[in-house]
Parts: C-alpha cells; sequence; structure tokens
C-alpha cells in the first residue's frame, strides 16, 4: 500500500508541473497573439480548475502510450531478403470478397531468427493476418543463417567477424548458439548436396554422350585436375591436404570429387578416433594424392553416374595416366584416350622458353630478349591464334593435325623476323625483318 501512495503523489506532482507549462505557454501565445483582441476574449488562464488540466494530463499520457506503441512497430535497420520470394509472397496477400491486397497491411510484429525473419500483416480493411518469411526455407542453399555460415567458412571469418560486419550493415545477426548449429552441419549438408548436384550432371552429359560401348554405357570426354592446401608447384611438395575433381568436357559440370587429408587437429592432440569425426584418410606422399582420388573417380563411374570415362583432358602429369593405366577400371581390353590440355602446354612451353635465360651458352642479349614478358606473351599467342584457325578448317583431322603442327614449328621463326614459311592467314611477313635478323644473326 504505501507503495501505492507513493506513484499516486508522483502522478499529482507530474500533474502539477505540467498544469504549469501550459499556464506559461497559453499565457506565451496571449503575449504574442494579435494586440486588438478584446480581453473580454481571453480566457483567464487562474480561473480554470486545477482538475480541468488534471484530466488533460491523462490525456496526454494517454497519447504519448499511444505513440510509444506504434513506433515499436515501425521496422527499423536493414534485412537480408530473398527478393523475388518476398515480392511474390507480397503479391499473394488478396482477400477475397474485399478487393483489398497488401497494400492495406500493416506490421504488427516481427520475428527475427538470425539473418532471416518472419513478418506478420493485418489487413486495416478485413482484419486478416498473415504471416510472410523473408527468404525461402528451400532454396539450394537453405535459409540466410546457413548460408551466411558457408560464406563465412569460404573466406576464412568465424563468428565474431561475422557478427561485427552485420553490426556495422545494421543487420539483425544470429546468436553464436544459432551459428554454431549450422556450422556443425555444413559437412553433411554439403556433402549432400554436392551428391545431387553430382547425379543431375551425370544425367546431362548421358545425354550429350557421342558414343556408346556394346552394353549401352555411354561413353564421355572428362576433365580432371588437382590442387593442395599448400602451393608446391615445381619444388617443396609437402601440403598436408589435397583435392581434385573430375568435370564432364561437354557439360562443363563436376562429376566428381575427392579430398585427401593427412593431418587432423585433435588427432594430434591426443583425442581417440571414436570421440570426434577424424577427417585424416591418406598417409601416402602428397604428390600421390591427385592419382589417387582421380582413379577413385573412374572406377566408380559406371556405378555411380553409369558412364565410362573413355577420355582424360589434363595437364602433363604422366604419373596420374599411368596409374589409370596400371588401374585398368573398364577392363585391360578398354584403352583410356589421354589429351593434354592446352592451356598446360602453353604453360610448359613458357617454361622452357623461360630457362632459356639460364642458359649461358647464349649471348645475355638473345637471352634477355627471348626472356622479356613481351616476346614470352607473342610465343604463347601465335600457337593460340594457330589452333584457332585450324580448329574451324573444312578439312579432314589428319591434314588439320599436320598443318597446325606446321605452325607451331614456325611460330618461333616468325616471331624472331623470318617469315619465309608463314602462311597468309598468320602474318603478311617482312616486319622488322631487318631489326630482328641483325640482332640473331
Amino acid at each position: 500500500m504505501p507503495k501505492v501512495k507513493k506513484n499516486v503523489g508522483a502522478q499529482k506532482k507530474s500533474r502539477r508541473m505540467m498544469l504549469r507549462k501550459a499556464r506559461k505557454t497559453e499565457s506565451e501565445e496571449e503575449i504574442v497573439s494579435d494586440r486588438d483582441t478584446d480581453p473580454k476574449d481571453v480566457t483567464d488562464v487562474s480561473s480554470v480548475d486545477e482538475d480541468q488540466y488534471s484530466d488533460a494530463s491523462l490525456l496526454i499520457e494517454s497519447d504519448t502510450e499511444t505513440d510509444h506503441i506504434q513506433k515499436e512497430k515501425v521496422l527499423t535497420g536493414r534485412r537480408v531478403v530473398d527478393i523475388q520470394y518476398f515480392l511474390s509472397a507480397l503479391k499473394s496477400l488478396q482477400h477475397m470478397g474485399f478487393g483489398c491486397s497488401f497494400l492495406k497491411a500493416e506490421v504488427i510484429s516481427e520475428k527475427i531468427e538470425g539473418f532471416e525473419s518472419v513478418l506478420t500483416f493485418k489487413c486495416n480493411m478485413c482484419g486478416k493476418v498473415d504471416v510472410i518469411r523473408t527468404g525461402d526455407t528451400n532454396s539450394s542453399f537453405g535459409s540466410a543463417n546457413r548460408a551466411s555460415v558457408v560464406g563465412g567458412l569460404s573466406i576464412g571469418i568465424g563468428y565474431p567477424q561475422l557478427a561485427q560486419l552485420f553490426a556495422a550493415m545494421d543487420i539483425p545477426q544470429m546468436s553464436n548458439g544459432t551459428y554454431l548449429k549450422h556450422h556443425n552441419g555444413i559437412s553433411k549438408w554439403v556433402t549432400n548436396l554436392n551428391q545431387h548436384l553430382m547425379s543431375v550432371a551425370s544425367k546431362e552429359e548421358t545425354e550429350l554422350a557421342d558414343e556408346k560401348n556394346e552394353d549401352g554405357i555411354p561413353i564421355i570426354a572428362v576433365i580432371a585436375d588437382g590442387a593442395w592446401g599448400k602451393r608446391s608447384y615445381r619444388r617443396n611438395y609437402s601440403a598436408l591436404s589435397g583435392v581434385a575433381s573430375i568435370i564432364g568436357a561437354k557439360s562443363k559440370k563436376n562429376l566428381y570429387m575427392g579430398v585427401k587429408n593427412k593431418y587432423c587437429y585433435l588427432c594430434t592432440r591426443g583425442r581417440d578416433v571414436s570421440d570426434h569425426t577424424c577427417f585424416r584418410n591418406w598417409n601416402k606422399t602428397s604428390t600421390s594424392m591427385e592419382a589417387g582420388i582421380i582413379c577413385e573417380g573412374f572406377s566408380d563411374s559406371i556405378s555411380r553416374h553409369n558412364l565410362i570415362y573413355g577420355q582424360l583432358i589434363g595437364d602433363g602429369d604422366s604419373s596420374v595416366y599411368r596409374h589409370l593405366t596400371e588401374l585398368a577400371p573398364y577392363g585391360p581390353t578398354f584403352y583410356i584416350r589421354k589429351i593434354e590440355c592446352r592451356n598446360h602446354l602453353l604453360r610448359n612451353y613458357i617454361n622452357k622458353l623461360s630457362d632459356l635465360s639460364k642458359n649461358s651458352s647464349f649471348p645475355k642479349s638473345r637471352r634477355d630478349y627471348v626472356c622479356n614478358l613481351s616476346t614470352l606473351g607473342r610465343f604463347r599467342n601465335a600457337v593460340v591464334k594457330a589452333v584457332q584457325y585450324r580448329k574451324h578448317e573444312n578439312l579432314p583431322i589428319d591434314t588439320k593435325i599436320e598443318n597446325l603442327r606446321r605452325d607451331v614449328l614456325n611460330s618461333p621463326f616468325h616471331i624472331l623476323g623470318r617469315h619465309e614459311r608463314c602462311q597468309e592467314y598468320f602474318c603478311s611477313g617482312k616486319e622488322d625483318d631487318e631489326v630482328r635478323n641483325d640482332k640473331f644473326k
């Protein structure tokens, strides 16, 4: 009871203060008003009953409370929205019989679920309540929460950095518990999604296949290559993890992917294998990871996709093709054809030319000219242009191959100023001949 009396006293004191402010404001308005006003028309503020202003103060307090409630309904900040899904959901807010739509609706509540929101709309005409999400949970990447975790892992940041980023953007963010829930389920979800996408890609390759074996299994060409967690190009092959993939040559979509790890963080700290999910699955050399993964993909091609990989397009690494030949995944009589990738051929070509800069048997001036970036670019461009032209010739394949061989062998002579064997499509000839011939005589 004393607490109630104290509150009543505080309300009376507040009303008296508001009464004084009202009297002061009204007197100031009278001073500013027109001086010709009849004094009889002016109301005597002192004659106004205090109870009347007490009622007025109650109205003011009520209006203030109403404004406060309305401000709470106003959404602030930014949101992550699946724009097409959200606009389609808004357009669907049509109430039959009344002809009202979302233009007549207002947001009465918002339930924030990490980076997603569940908005509740109420129609001002018919009073119907509708609930709309800001994103589609059935999309390929799931919810915005899961997609944000995948994005954070892709660029190497965790929850603290993600929280700071979205706080600066004034976007409501997920809690640490929600982040960990999605983080722990990412591996299984990505694996299932990857398997589904590879299955779709295999069906597309089956439709595009031009050749089949005697059992009706399509024979296709694939592109295969590997990568490592530590760059070790031409030296220091000591990476602890590696990945390789097999891609359909026509669909340009992934058909197989594998990862090999020689290291487990928890195992090195004494954790038992049964206590955690261990990803260590390789105890051989790092250089053999690529060949091991690609051989697994070839071995599983029939059981997984009902496809035969008859042609392998890859780099000049002979170890992969040697392992495939020894494995013979499609039987000892089936020959897997190896096609070397043009990009890798050009890279090896330029590397060999660059190595000439270390050969002291040639004069330094000539080595510097051949091995500078501008000249090396011309060597590469000459081969690329010859391939493009010969590829579209309307000639037998053997003739096109022979013509391309001659063009590639002639390209160094062309670049160094000798155009006796240049074809008309390749150059007009006699360009800077005198200067270059003098340099390499």
